[in-house]
């Protein structure tokens, strides 16, 4: 692995077009998705150039409920039960380790809800522990002082495949 290249792909700014918006706790809040995240990392470290490691997944032995607004007016609020993951993943590229974990909660108390919980703590724990490798992961999009977003220096556009 050229580390010289592979420093230079990191501190690219994050391209624009690969930022996504969700709606979270009432706020919009700016993410990249787990399948971009890896396909970054593919790219700039090679696909047999690093390596993910999922060490634990833990289901909270607690249940929590949360209220929803019935869609009737006047009715009660509707009550849901939810269970909430937690995924811990070591990823190692060279002699660099990173370590974090990721939550994710289900939204029904089936199979596929657990499941799809479950993967979703693991590529939370992931795109976390890849944002330490700076902007091309992520980081910039993390909140600093005063509950703000970081502004994006200096975002980037790649060019579409039919431009060259």
């Amino acid at each position: 692995m050229d580390w010289d290249e592979v420093s230079k792909k990191l501190k690219r700014g994050l391209d624009v077009d690969r930022i996504k918006t969700r709606l979270q706790g009432g706020r919009k809040v700016n993410y990249i998705e787990g399948w971009d995240a890896i396909d970054t990392a593919n790219e700039i470290f090679g696909w047999d150039g690093w390596q993910v490691a999922t060490v634990e997944v833990v289901r909270s032995d607690h249940p929590f409920r949360e209220e929803k607004a019935s869609k009737e007016v006047g009715s009660p609020p509707i009550v849901v039960e939810r269970t909430l993951y937690m995924a811990m993943v070591t990823i190692v590229v060279g002699e660099a380790v990173r370590k974090d974990v990721g939550v994710s909660v289900t939204t029904h108390d089936t199979p596929d809800s657990h499941d799809m919980a479950i993967k979703g703590a693991v590529t939370d724990a992931l795109k976390r522990a890849l944002r330490t490798f700076g902007p091309q992961f992520g980081n910039s999009l993390y909140e600093h002082e005063e509950g703000r977003q970081a502004t994006l220096d200096p975002p980037v556009s790649r060019p579409k495949a039919n431009e060259g």
